[in-house]
């Protein structure tokens, strides 16, 4: 019996100095392998020069809110807001068809972000406590403006074609004019029925507009933006609504993009 375990003991594997050796290798290759798997990649210097300017905008940015863009000035509550003045494209007919059916195929989606206007104004004008930072649903919220907001001035950016469809295709287009219709008539008529009927169609129309008649508009610093050095180039962007070359082909690209932005707007300074 003793030599079957003398035995068992001679068969039983021992652990060799080879074994042990075995795991040096192992640790090594693992080294290696962390070393290299740690790489640092370097921005392109067009690629910072983009995140600069997306930065200046992020930084502008007020929020969002639903307006009235019916007419220029959310009703007689906000300042006037200026066309044309930065985005220098008119009106193109054949978009605007293009346009007009694609909302009867696919609906308006005017309360989401993905389709908000720009819209650049007074902080000192607008009621911040109104507006909302970006979310991935629709928007309810109404901008609210401060007393003196209507004797200002505002600036749209881009949204042209989303103006006139509302001002001449949209459902709403019929209730705005009944609206003034019926305000103009009312300053020439004297009293009684006439009067009343038309203070009552005023009522009517104007809650129509309200509620159907509002985009939603992305609010950005008028102040920050006109005194920053880049500005031609951030108002170039808001106005083009396109996205920054951040995945453009190449660097060449990418450059090639900025410079068409810096020659489309050579004089930032003629809208004043």
């Amino acid at each position: 019996m003793a030599q079957n375990q003398q035995g068992a003991e001679k068969t039983a594997p021992k652990k060799s100095s080879k074994a042990k050796a075995s795991k040096k290798p192992l640790a090594k290759m693992g080294r290696v392998t962390s070393t290299h798997a740690i790489k640092e990649v370097k921005k392109t210097s067009v690629q910072e020069f983009v995140e600069h300017i997306q930065g200046v905008i992020n930084k502008a940015t007020l929020g969002y809110a639903l307006m009235t863009v019916m007419d220029d000035n959310d009703l007689g509550t906000g300042p006037t807001i200026q066309h044309h003045q930065v985005n220098l494209c008119p009106i193109d007919p054949t978009f605007l068809e293009e346009f007009t059916k694609g909302v009867a195929d696919h609906g308006l989606h005017n309360t989401w972000k993905e389709h908000a206007m720009d819209v650049d104004v007074h902080r000192r004008d607008i009621d911040m406590s109104s507006l909302q930072p970006a979310k991935d649903m629709p928007y309810s919220n109404r901008v609210r403006w401060q007393a003196g907001a209507r004797d200002s001035t505002a600036i749209l950016y881009n949204g042209n074609h989303c103006f006139t469809y509302m001002h001449e295709r949209s459902d709403h287009a019929r209730p705005y004019l009944q609206h003034l219709k019926a305000k103009e008539e009312l300053h020439v008529a004297a009293s009684g029925m006439m009067y009343d009927a038309l203070k009552e169609a005023i009522q009517v129309s104007e809650k129509l507009v309200r509620e159907g008649g509002v985009w939603l508009i992305r609010f950005f610093d008028l102040d920050y933006i006109d005194g920053h050095k880049d500005r031609a180039l951030v108002e170039s962007h808001l106005a083009a609504n396109a996205i920054l070359p951040v995945h453009q082909d190449s660097e060449q690209d990418s450059l090639q993009m900025i410079m068409n932005d810096l020659l489309c707007n050579q004089n930032p300074d003629a809208r004043e």
